[in-house]
């Protein structure tokens, strides 16, 4: 429901939430291509998918903490109507960025398996249990900052 509220009416839909990190990255390349090591002509192989992937877990972070602040005020009808704990109300947010993580994620995973030579290795199975402490530190963030603003 979050994501058909959030895109209702917008001509790009989930594509403004990817466009965001394409954007810094492109920036962010050629602004420092002047600082790639010398001699090395594939360097943006690896730059561009690292820099994707940290730009991503970053809006997750950032958008979940700021999303987060105003849950309670955003939920008040739903927090005065049922008397549910108030952890569900930060868990929607970071539910909803998670979703936009794994979009971009996917993205980067496929833009890797084509830029990169040898395409993902078999360490990127590692990042599944980071996802998963990315999502209860957003959790447990955003409900502290909830509770803050309150």
């Amino acid at each position: 429901m979050d994501m058909l509220t959030r895109y209702r009416r917008s001509v790009l839909g989930v594509g403004w939430s990817l466009l965001y990190p394409l954007a810094m990255t492109g920036i962010f390349f050629l602004v420092f291509r002047s600082l790639a090591p010398a001699g090395d002509e594939n360097w943006w192989r690896t730059y561009i998918p690292n820099t994707l992937a940290g730009l991503a877990v970053w809006e997750f972070l950032k958008n979940s903490c700021v999303q987060g602040c105003k849950t309670f005020l955003v939920h008040e009808p739903y927090i005065r109507q049922c008397p549910l704990p108030y952890g569900i109300y930060p868990l929607r947010v970071v539910l909803s960025n998670l979703t936009h993580l794994l979009i971009g994620l996917g993205m980067i995973a496929a833009l890797t398996a084509v830029v990169v030579p040898g395409g993902l290795h078999a360490s990127a199975t590692a990042i599944v249990p980071a996802i998963f402490l990315a999502a209860m530190f957003a959790w447990a963030l955003a409900t502290v900052l909830a509770f803050a603003t309150i």
